[in-house]
């Protein structure tokens, strides 16, 4: 591993055939100091065989045939640093790769057992997880068998948070959460107060199965008239130090992460990103949007919901300090970054990192480009590097533009890439 320099972040990727997981070490100054990849035929093989069995013959988002849904199922997604490794979450996988990336050796670990194949996918993992206590992590999952009956349906399933232990993989129940989960959970979030607030991410808009030129359409006019089904939105729940959990709803479409405020336990952020899954597509139907959430022993308030027009898709929020600010950093789509304040969401600055064509939604987001979707903010908050599909962009806070650019990967290497996030190694 070639020396690195300041911030060093790690971006993730599924390869363009599916076949691979990808990983870059990217140095803000020097750019790509490391990669590897693993093989996943394995994997594939077996995911895919254990969902067939449980398969209620339906699919969603349009898509012709179950096997399309493995490169969706098994990108990674996002990870931790937890100690010396890295747990890396899967869209939707029945486990976690933990690698250690200095020998590049990594295994992969399930709630209910030492190994993934032992607990026959019982457990179908949420793409973002929580550090727990020492050498754990905090993951929602759900059950296979119930995922794979209400695929292709609007039928809402329960979850299960779990405290997985990385080296052995033993597990232990955190909480058992009630039917609101429709497509897919995306994140948990532990609070410092012990809170657990877990995310539904729903990528399906209610559009006709038979009907096939909903979903292959490509000119503006088919993807207004697809944007017309109805988009339910998704909800969110909240379990309380003692075991209660409720649910909540949010105002736009696709909620997908939370983040907890970096001083007050009982603040926390939902970020919605208004798009929908359409065969191999990412719609996005309207701006995103914000929402602030305050909660005690007794309620939950919304104080704070930001929605501009110009800021859209929001894929990253990430709290941050800067000369002792609280702040959010976020993405806007297709060529933004913004800066806003944690305490009240007002807009500080907002960088747009190159030129781009200004759009309207409905429309069909490009795939694979050098988009920013997903960010980390330097330790120190003087910047915060953001990366598309093959590409990193260095945003100095100070001069209010872009440092650098690093090219990692050539244009169309993916099939899908993760959250980014910073190494210390």
């Amino acid at each position: 591993m070639s020396a690195a320099s300041g911030q060093t972040v790690l971006i993730a990727g599924l390869s363009k055939d599916g076949r691979r997981e990808k990983y870059f070490l990217v140095d803000a100054e020097q750019g790509c100091v490391d990669q590897w990849s693993i093989g996943i035929e394995e994997q594939r093989d077996a995911v895919l065989r254990q969902a067939k069995s449980r398969w209620n013959g339906l699919l969603a988002y349009g898509v012709a045939e179950l096997e399309q849904m493995l490169p969706y199922w098994l990108h990674p997604h996002s990870f931790l640093q937890v100690g010396d490794q890295l747990a890396v979450s899967f869209k939707q996988a029945p486990y976690l790769r933990v690698i250690d990336p200095r020998s590049r050796e990594s295994q992969l670990v399930a709630p209910g057992a030492a190994g993934w194949e032992d607990n026959n996918f019982e457990w179908v993992l949420g793409s973002t997880c929580s550090l727990g206590r020492a050498g754990a992590v905090v993951t929602a999952a759900v059950r296979l068998e119930e995922q794979m009956a209400a695929l292709g349906h609007e039928t809402e399933f329960g979850a299960t948070v779990f405290e997985l232990d990385l080296a052995t993989g033993a597990s232990a129940e955190l909480a058992a959460l009630p039917p609101f989960v429709t497509d897919s959970v995306h994140e948990v979030a532990v609070g410092g107060s012990g809170h657990i607030v877990t995310v539904d991410m729903n990528l399906a808009v209610d559009a006709p199965r038979a009907a096939s030129e909903v979903w292959t359409g490509t000119e503006d006019a088919a993807i207004e008239d697809y944007a017309r089904y109805r988009f339910p939105t998704s909800r969110f729940a909240v379990t309380t130090p003692d075991g209660r959990t409720t649910v909540h709803d949010v105002e736009t479409a696709c909620a997908s992460h939370v983040d907890f405020d970096l001083d007050d336990p009982g603040v926390f952020f939902i970020s919605c990103n208004n798009i929908s899954k359409r065969q191999n597509a990412i719609v996005l139907h309207g701006p995103g949007a914000i929402e602030r959430y305050e909660m005690d022993a007794e309620q939950l308030r919304l104080t704070h919901r930001l929605e501009d027009p110009r800021l859209l898709r929001i894929t990253t929020v990430t709290p941050f300090m800067r000369n002792g600010e609280r702040l959010l950093a976020v993405t806007g789509y297709p060529n933004q970054l913004w800066i806003l304040g944690a305490d009240d969401l007002s807009v500080q600055t907002v960088v747009e990192l190159f030129e781009a064509e200004t759009r309207t939604p409905p429309f069909l987001c490009g795939r694979m480009g050098k988009e920013p979707l997903y960010l980390a903010p330097s330790e120190d908050g003087s910047q915060v590097v953001l990366t598309g599909a093959g590409t990193a962009f260095v945003v100095s806070l100070d001069a209010g533009r872009v440092a650098a650019t690093h090219e990692f990967a050539p244009t169309g290497s993916f099939a899908a890439t993760a959250h980014i996030g910073n190494v210390n190694l």
